[in-house]
């Protein structure tokens, strides 16, 4: 039975959080394959690093996680990842319904600045 672990693409407008996911999720022996910034980086990218997993921020400048998310599934038919919502947004797993994510994960707010 092969346990492999799955290839992985974060997609967050916040450095200093895609940056921390990143490090953790290597820790564990994940391969990262892709990194954005913004939706329409992660939507070029997508096909070439074609990620097994993409954790996507729902609340980014430009696009939201959304949009990006319905863009992303229509741009790699063939694949079949697990889109993942990361965001502190109170109605964002309504939003992740209309999107056809999986398991949307919820974080707080960070301290303002």
């Amino acid at each position: 039975m092969s346990c492999e672990r799955p290839t992985v693409m974060v997609v967050d407008d916040q450095e200093l959080f895609r940056d921390g996911i990143i490090q953790l999720l290597q820790e564990r022996g994940i391969s990262v394959v892709g990194e954005a910034g913004l939706a329409r980086d992660a939507i070029r990218q997508v096909c070439d690093v074609d990620p097994d997993v993409v954790l996507m921020d729902l609340n980014m400048p430009g696009m939201s996680g959304v949009e990006a998310t319905q863009r992303l599934t229509a741009a790699a038919p063939h694949s079949s990842p697990i889109w993942r919502g990361l965001s502190s947004h109170p109605g964002s797993s309504r939003c992740w319904n209309c999107s056809h994510a999986e398991c949307p994960i919820l974080r707080s707010p960070g301290p303002s600045t």
